[in-house]
């Protein structure tokens, strides 16, 4: 660990050299980079290390670009900075595109939203200031001008094979078809910027603020894709704590309201029923496929779940239908 980090920093030209660091650590979490922990003095640090494959050796066969998800990290962090302000994104103090370094600041005292939902907490007011904030990201960024960076074609590519193409074989022909579909429907909407990976890993919560991170797989696209990878989770939770159901159920409508209270650039229906279709995959996806969740832990009651997940896709998917997955 410590030579690799010794190299990088040097070949990187870093403000900050080896020797100065320390309480240096490697985050074990995480499918693409290398990132570590450290303290420059005073300062905390997250030192994210791009690499040409991603470090999990269960999407070593996907390809991925380093110098695309390099620059989707810098760029969506600064997009959501000038959008939602330095209050909910950590700063980032230096990067090199040559070395895929970059030095961001280390917000302490906070937790992934992950491991509260693991150990069964649930906060509702996460569930409304995540929605609101990408609420407010979509509605700024609605209409932004195609480039390389924005489209970030790497990371889509990425996404369509383990969210959907690996899931294929899984499931039914029919169901596998209905996957097709998504594919082009995503392929074909551009419309506001996406975070593009958010999940539970990627909300840094402390007792009254929180924070969002990992942007590498920010990219144009439909909203309904952020918000349905985002929702998926916390349905899980609800499968897993069916005590929770209830308040679950009432900030998906909370939530919901206050999103399309802020966006609206396109029509509700059509964005509603389309948040319905991502988080049923993303969903299945968490039960099934490459990266699975750890919310719910029963192999068992995955393989249920997944199983009426499958006939809801196969059918008029509802809101009440999918709310009420046990």
């Amino acid at each position: 660990m410590s030579q690799f980090l010794k190299k990088i920093l040097s070949q990187a030209k870093s403000p900050v050299l080896y020797s100065e660091l320390s309480s240096v650590y490697e985050i074990k979490a995480g499918t693409f980079n290398r990132v570590f922990s450290a303290k420059a003095g005073v300062t905390n640090l997250i030192i994210k290390c791009f690499c040409e494959e991603f470090k999990s050796n269960k999407f070593k066969a996907i390809k991925s670009k380093k110098e695309e998800r390099f620059w989707a990290e810098v760029n969506g962090a600064r997009i959501f900075r000038n959008i939602i302000g330095d209050r909910y994104v950590p700063f980032y103090y230096y990067h090199d595109p040559k070395t895929g370094l970059i030095l961001i600041e280390k917000i302490t005292n906070t937790s992934m939203l992950k491991d509260r939902l693991v150990k069964g907490k649930f906060n509702p007011d996460f569930v409304t200031s995540v929605c609101s904030l990408i609420g407010k990201i979509h509605q700024k960024s609605f209409g932004y001008r195609p480039n390389k960076i924005l489209i970030n074609q790497s990371a889509w590519d990425a996404e369509f094979q383990y969210h959907y193409f690996d899931l294929m074989p899984l499931v039914p022909n029919k169901t596998a078809e209905f996957l097709k579909k998504q594919v082009k429907f995503h392929k074909n909407h551009k419309n506001v910027f996406l975070h593009g990976d958010l999940t539970s890993r990627s909300v840094l919560v402390a007792k009254n603020s929180l924070y969002l991170i990992d942007f590498e797989l920010s990219r144009l696209g439909y909203p309904s894709y952020d918000l349905g990878h985002f929702w998926a989770e916390y349905l899980l939770f609800g499968v897993q704590f069916p005590k929770f159901k209830p308040d679950v159920k009432k900030a998906f409508f909370e939530s919901q309201q206050l999103y399309f209270s802020i966006f609206d650039k396109l029509p509700e229906k059509t964005v509603r029923k389309q948040i319905l279709i991502d988080t049923a995959i993303a969903m299945l996806f968490r039960l099934i496929g490459r990266s699975q969740s750890q919310i719910v832990s029963s192999r068992e009651t995955k393989n249920k779940t997944a199983q009426t997940i499958i006939t809801l896709l196969g059918s008029q998917i509802s809101e009440d239908k999918l709310l009420n997955i046990q």
